[in-house]
């Protein structure tokens, strides 16, 4: 018989089995994965300049990694302390989120400039991947999001969030009832 852990969160009630916790902590840990593809593009086969491409994506890189292991460990967390959710998993997770969602903005905005500025003929190969770590990351926060009471304009600019909103049901949803709940607060 599978063992169902019930949650209380900002989506509604939700119910949690194993193979769900265990998918959600495979979501996170793709975020190491692709921190790691995006390393392997730091190597003098794939790009002109190796040390261009170390400083291109260091403050990336490291974002990531750091703000990964402390999302996989905040998980871990709630996963075992359920239901007491204080502030500080909060605090910890939406620190996490914002700093990879700036890092990868960060990012974005130098390609842009690097790409137009110098009439490049080709995009970086790191691009690629870091669209793919913008999706992982898309949802890793709707999983913070079903656990957590975390605000969205504490993580996202208003841009972000709208964009968000447009492409993830899920996001807009919460949105939504954190809206609602802030009014009747």
């Amino acid at each position: 018989m599978q063992q169902v852990i019930s949650v209380e969160s900002p989506l509604g009630a939700a119910a949690f089995q194993p193979r769900n916790a265990e998918s959600n902590y495979a979501d996170i840990m793709a975020l190491f994965d692709l921190t790691d593809e995006l390393a392997d593009t730091v190597n003098p086969a794939l790009v002109q300049d190796a040390d261009a491409q170390f400083k291109r994506l260091h403050e990336l890189l490291l974002a990531v990694s750091e703000s990964a292991d402390v999302l996989t460990e905040e998980y871990i967390h709630l996963m075992e302390q359920r239901p007491v959710h204080g502030n500080a998993e909060k605090n910890r997770a939406e620190g996490a989120l914002r700093r990879i969602f700036i890092a990868l903005e960060s990012y974005r905005a130098k390609a842009a400039l690097e790409f137009h500025g110098r009439k490049m003929v080709a995009k970086n190969i790191a691009d690629a991947i870091v669209d793919k770590l913008y999706a992982q990351m898309e949802k890793v926060l709707v999983i913070f999001l079903q656990l957590l009471d975390i605000s969205l304009m504490r993580i996202l600019q208003k841009t972000q969030i709208d964009e968000l909103r447009k492409r993830n049901r899920e996001i807009e949803t919460a949105f939504l009832l954190h809206n609602m709940s802030q009014s009747h607060a």
